[in-house]
């Protein structure tokens, strides 16, 4: 699926410019942005469920960013189930530890 073409046709690019983004819909994941100091109960590899506004997917943390940005860490989670239709990239989603209740 593309998603984006930042350019024009005709429109001179400097070298490393990204020309397209590609995505494929069957392979989502969900950037998730927590308090710097929530660490704690999201080690990688746990469960989390992600809330598309469509049906809750399950999904294990693959990687928590290291570091901070305004205050913010980014949890990155693998979608373990397959996404109703409608789920689609750069979509806004809510996302809790399985394992908080």
């Amino acid at each position: 699926m593309l998603q984006l073409v930042p350019v024009e046709v005709g429109q001179q690019v400097a070298p490393g410019t990204n020309l397209a983004r590609v995505a494929n819909p069957s392979r989502l994941k969900a950037e998730i942005k927590i308090r710097r100091n929530t660490r704690r109960g999201h080690p990688a590899r746990s469960e989390a469920e992600v809330d598309t506004r469509n049906g809750i997917v399950e999904g294990r943390v693959a990687r928590i960013d290291p570091s901070v940005q305004n205050g913010t860490r980014t949890v990155d989670v693998t979608l373990t189930a397959t996404c109703r239709k409608g789920a689609v990239p750069d979509l806004s989603v809510d996302a809790r530890s399985s394992s908080s209740g």
